[in-house]
């Protein structure tokens, strides 16, 4: 599967209370064909995170970092 950088897809959420999250801009209008069922298992969504990093996530998050800014640590 090829990745196709000009995609417009996203989803922007806001968070509204502790425990509240409402999505603010959604756009579902994909330009390439999506992952088969088959596939999907190698996406980096589908990827199990250890427990290392889910509570480096709520360290982060609680910290106020930006969700975009943790996934680049995730990533790096």
């Amino acid at each position: 599967m090829k990745l196709e950088k000009d995609c417009k897809v996203l989803i922007y959420l806001l968070k509204k209370e502790e425990e509240k999250w409402v999505v603010a801009k959604l756009v579902s209008t994909h330009n390439h064909e999506l992952a088969s069922p088959h596939s999907q298992k190698f996406l980096r969504s589908k990827r199990k995170k250890s427990e290392a990093q889910k509570n480096l996530i709520d360290l982060l998050d609680n910290s106020g970092v930006r969700p975009t800014k943790i996934a680049s640590v995730l990533i790096t």
